[in-house]
This record gives C-alpha cells, structure tokens and sequence, in this order.
C-alpha cells in the first residue's frame, strides 16, 4: 500500500464514520438548545397566565410558593426530560442513558427512605417505650441542658415542649433517651 492509498482510505474512513457522528452531535445539541429554550419560554408563559388569572387566589394559597411557579417548574422540568430524552434519541443513547437513569433514580430513593429510617424507627420504638412507660405526660415540667419548659403533647416520634419564653420545641424521643432530663410532675387538682 503507498501513502496516498492510506491517506485516501484514512479520509475516507473518517468521513464515513466520524462525520455521521458529528452530525447526529449537532442535531442533538440543536434539538437540545430548542427545547430547552422552549420549555423556558412556554413555562413562563404558564405561569404569566395562571398569575393573570390568579390561580392563588381561586385556590386560596397564601405564603410559600405560589401554585402558578409550582405548575411552571413541572411543566418546564417535563419539556426538558423530553428534550433530553429525544437528543439522546438522535445520539443512539436513549435506552442505555434511560437505564442509568432510573437506576441512580431508584439507588437515590432507596438511600433517601433508609436514611429516613435511620431517624424514624428509634424514635418510634422510644416513643412506644414512653407511652407504655408513662414516665411523664402533658402539664409536666421537663428540663435537659439545652432547654426546660412544659410538656404540651406527646407523640410516638417526638414531644412538644412550650418554653418559658413561649417558644415551642419538637423534642425527638430518641434524644430523650440520650441525654439526661429532669421531669417534675404536675401537680393533681383536687
């Protein structure tokens, strides 16, 4: 083979496989820039005309997000999954990336509710272990290093403590447990 037989299969292989590929990358990054441009403009829009009609209002919402920015970023956030899901289509990536996805999707949900976990069932169990107890109830004086007030509510995860300074704490039962409290009972009216 001389040098310009190499070179001539060298363009050519170069032109049949990677100039396909770069093409489909252009496609992709336009679809990709159209759709998120759109799904932007399109959720404002939403949102522009859920407030002119006052969406809160009807729906009696007040403070915190309003339903109107709420109902943009689904709708925005749905447009852009389609975006990306048809870019990875013209890329030939979709089923690939889609398994990934839903994989680090579900890992991610597994982990957050076994975390969840980590927190909920000792302060189930302690709760459980404080109501059959009866060690203290609403009306008594509870007072641990970090804060003393009265006991207003008892749950099985946690109780609610009004301080002398008329704040409310949400004591978790677990660190009841943990740490040492002084509990004076209330007094019985006869």
């Amino acid at each position: 083979m001389q040098w310009n037989e190499i070179i001539q299969f060298s363009f050519t292989w170069l032109q049949a496989n990677v100039a396909g590929v770069l093409v489909n990358l252009v496609i992709a990054i336009i679809i990709a820039l159209i759709g998120f441009s759109l799904g932007n403009f399109i959720g404002k829009l939403l949102e522009k005309i859920l407030r002119e009609i006052e969406i809160d209002k009807i729906l009696k919402i007040k403070g915190g997000l309003s339903f109107s920015v709420i109902l943009r970023e689904i709708f925005s956030m749905t447009v852009y999954i389609i975006t990306i899901v048809l870019a990875m289509n013209q890329l030939s990536i979709t089923k690939a990336v889609l398994y990934f996805i839903i994989a680090v999707l579900l890992i991610t949900i597994l982990i957050s509710f076994l975390l969840y976990l980590r927190d909920f069932l000792p302060n189930l169990f302690y709760g459980f272990m404080l109501s059959h107890k009866k060690s203290m109830a609403a009306g008594d004086y509870i007072e641990r290093s970090d804060f003393a007030g009265d006991i207003e509510k008892i749950n099985l995860l946690d109780i609610l403590v009004k301080t002398g300074k008329n704040d409310h704490l949400v004591i978790p039962n677990k660190s009841l447990y943990s740490s040492k409290i002084t509990i004076r009972k209330q007094k019985k009216h006869k």
